[in-house]
């Protein structure tokens, strides 16, 4: 799955958050207090802690299966003691994810006209912050960190001003002369390698919603590369993720019109 530079590059995409992450098998001795020694691997980049509720694990399973989707458990006697946290950057766009099978990282466009960052910048940054927390698993738990799941999230929030107008820019919806009061969809794709064996998937959702100003209509779409990758360390991690981001942005091309290139400035 080696990657390659010939990724299509925009002036100004519709981009509005990014997410590299990975699950792994936790320390069999890592438990909540442990929460204050991972912070501080971070803090200094991160100082803004918030609690967000557990993510479930999810694996990406073949065979006749359908993608996994989220999980709900019943829970007696108190919340789950081991939450999510959020490290987040004093600026709010970037943010640290971690629970004790998780760590994901985040950019979040927060002001018009802001860069989007380009995918090595993010994966160099998430290379460090994952080297940081395998190291104290080493050797604060004497465990090395084993990675069972990879994920490359891109999420493009495209303003509309009708519903019915999303086909100029996504050109798989192509709705009859009707007034489309709203889209709520999600669709999935097997990734195949050269063997021809299962290895991931692409999952695309789409929603309606107004803009952060309250003033459009917009449709979100999140791109989702998700599967486990060829071994379980970092260095296969990262590679997972690269080729991942090719096919996302392969996929954001050739879904969106030739008019939406133009207007996003497509360089290549």
């Amino acid at each position: 799955m080696a990657g390659n530079s010939r990724v299509a590059d925009f002036e100004s995409p519709p981009l509005e958050e990014v997410v590299l992450g990975v699950q792994f098998s936790p320390p069999p001795s890592l438990n909540t207090v442990h929460a204050r020694d991972v912070w501080n691997l971070y803090a200094p980049e991160f100082p803004l802690v918030q609690e967000q509720p557990r993510l479930q694990p999810q694996f990406e399973v073949f065979g006749g299966l359908p993608p996994q989707g989220p999980q709900f458990n019943l829970s007696f006697g108190g919340p789950d003691l081991r939450n999510r946290l959020w490290f987040v950057a004093k600026d709010d766009s970037h943010l640290l994810q971690y629970q004790d099978d998780r760590l994901l990282l985040n950019w979040r466009k927060r002001t018009s006209g802001q860069e989007y960052p380009r995918h090595e910048g993010m994966a160099a940054l998430f290379n460090e912050y994952l080297h940081r927390l395998a190291g104290y698993f080493g050797e604060a738990h004497s465990t090395p960190m084993a990675i069972t799941q990879a994920e490359v999230t891109y999420v493009n929030v495209i303003p509309i001003e009708r519903t019915s107008d999303v086909g100029d820019w996504i050109s798989i919806f192509s709705f009859p002369p009707l007034e489309i009061e709203g889209i709520n969809m999600s669709f999935s794709e097997v990734v195949y390698s050269e063997t021809r064996q299962p290895v991931a998937r692409i999952v695309h959702e789409f929603q309606t919603l107004l803009t952060n100003d309250m003033r459009k209509r917009a449709v979100r779409w999140a791109i989702t590369y998700r599967g486990k990758p060829p071994k379980d360390n970092i260095d296969s991690a990262l590679d997972f993720l690269a080729y991942g981001r090719e096919l996302i942005v392969k996929r954001f091309c050739e879904i969106t019109t030739k008019t939406a290139h133009e207007h996003w400035g497509r360089r290549k």
